[in-house]
């Protein structure tokens, strides 16, 4: 195990060559996409989406079919999209 400073002052221990600080990442995750558990809010962040508007560049097929993304992650995208009049992409 590594012992590791982020740029904030969190300490914390690493046994990979990841460097994302744990703490920092899950206030990340908190404030990103409200209403979705983590695991889909990562699914999402790996494919560059950190706020519901960025989905229009994908089918809603398309982020059904990623890792973490459930049926009740792909309806509260839905509702969220709604609610913004904000459309799938074909």
């Amino acid at each position: 195990m590594v012992q590791l400073i982020c740029e904030k002052g969190h300490r914390f221990e690493k046994s990979s060559s990841c460097r994302t600080c744990p703490t920092c990442e899950r206030q990340r995750l908190k404030n990103l996409l409200p209403g979705l558990a983590a695991p889909a809010k990562r699914a999402l962040l790996a494919h560059g989406i950190e706020q519901y508007s960025d989905v229009v560049r994908f089918s809603k097929s398309e982020v059904a079919q990623w890792h973490g993304i459930g049926k009740t992650a792909v309806m509260i995208i839905e509702e969220n999209l709604t609610a913004h009049h904000i459309p799938w992409r074909e």
